[in-house]
């Protein structure tokens, strides 16, 4: 089936109007040199302002680089440097947005930390730098300069689905339904303004069954159920897209990132695996009076058992209206050496959830 989504790009710092800032016409305190993420720009003097966005710095979400500056001006001078990054490409150089502050004798360096967030797309650096304060995004001085530079955000998706682990590895309907649960290990990371859902799905081909704004899900049908975490963002995929029964967690995972298509979330393929099983002992025919010991006691099946993929059969020799244990077998046929009154069962069991150690003959 076609399935269809978009990606929306923040918008590029051409599109937008900043304010002027000026650090002064021919003045001997300017900005030498500017190093950062691929910009390596020795300028000098440039009457206060020098337009630079046509070198460009690249740059990761969630990433860290350095930023290093040399002024030109008398070395006696500390000197004091700020930076901004429209990281939201609003147009605006935020105070959240100032992204290095220095002050000092010479060459200077810092760290400019990418935020996880940000949006893909290019955006406006600014960095100016004054001789004896501190100064705006948008200020007019008369000591020092401003430059401006672009910065390009990568398109890095950086949702991360996480995992899950399975508060029971099986359920069992016995002709209820049966409500499975997983847990999230923690390790989900969810992007701001992205959000958390869990789907259900069902083996084989992981055919969606619903989804759920908890990790739970009851149903009503043997079979295999995976629970997934989805970590998204609704404005980039429209989970309208999604038929119940008919598309597949793999359609899903083909239109993210992860799994070569364009949008950035992320979906647990592996998830939390159940097996809801149906399982039943069914009956046996016998029931004869046995005159004599030592007897041999037999039942017969009726056919009416149903055994699940992964399960066993033990049958079990009861004596007694208190029905106490004192044999097993692989076969409804036993020996008894004593009078009494006996009773054949059929046990089906998965060995993985019921350990019969714990049974004690004649306890």
């Amino acid at each position: 089936m076609a399935l269809a989504g978009f990606v929306a790009l923040a918008c590029s710092s051409q599109a937008q109007t900043y304010c002027p800032s000026d650090g002064g016409t021919g003045n001997v305190f300017n900005i030498q040199r500017v190093q950062f993420a691929g910009i390596d720009n020795v300028s000098g003097d440039n009457n206060g302002y020098g337009d630079f966005t046509a070198l460009q710095a690249n740059v990761d979400p969630g990433s860290a680089y350095t930023i290093t500056v040399n002024p030109n001006g008398p070395f006696f001078l500390r000197y004091r440097w700020r930076a901004w990054i429209d990281w939201n490409g609003d147009g605006v150089f935020a105070a959240n947005e100032l992204v290095y502050q220095d002050i000092g004798f010479g060459q200077q360096s810092g760290t400019i930390a990418v935020p996880a967030n940000s949006p893909a797309g290019a955006t406006r650096m600014r960095v100016n730098m004054s001789a004896f304060t501190y100064q705006g995004p948008c200020a007019n001085y008369s000591l020092g300069e401003v430059e401006d530079y672009t910065v390009v955000v990568s398109d890095v998706c950086n949702a991360e689905a996480g995992s899950l682990t399975a508060s029971a590895g099986a359920g069992c309907l016995s002709g209820e339904g049966v409500t499975i649960t997983a847990v999230p290990n923690g390790d989900a990371v969810v992007p701001v303004g992205y959000q958390v859902l869990y789907v259900l799905t069902s083996e084989p081909g992981l055919v969606i069954q619903g989804v759920s704004n908890t990790p739970e899900f009851t149903v009503n049908v043997t079979g295999q159920y995976t629970i997934h975490t989805l970590v998204y963002d609704p404005a980039t995929l429209d989970l309208s897209i999604v038929v119940p029964g008919v598309t597949t967690g793999f359609d899903v995972n083909g239109l993210l990132v992860q799994g070569g298509g364009a949008i950035c979330a992320s979906l647990d393929v592996a998830g939390a695996q159940f097996n809801v099983a149906d399982p039943s002992a069914g009956t046996l025919s016998g029931g004869v009076d046995v005159c004599g010991t030592p007897a041999t006691l037999t039942a017969t099946p009726n056919g009416d058992a149903n055994v699940p993929d992964g399960y066993s059969v033990v049958y079990v020799l009861t004596q007694g209206t208190d029905l106490v244990i004192v044999n097993a077998g692989a076969d409804p046929s036993f020996e008894v050496t004593e009078g009494g009154s006996y009773t054949i069962h059929t046990l089906v069991y998965d060995a993985n959830t019921l350990d019969l150690s714990i049974v004690e003959l004649g306890v």
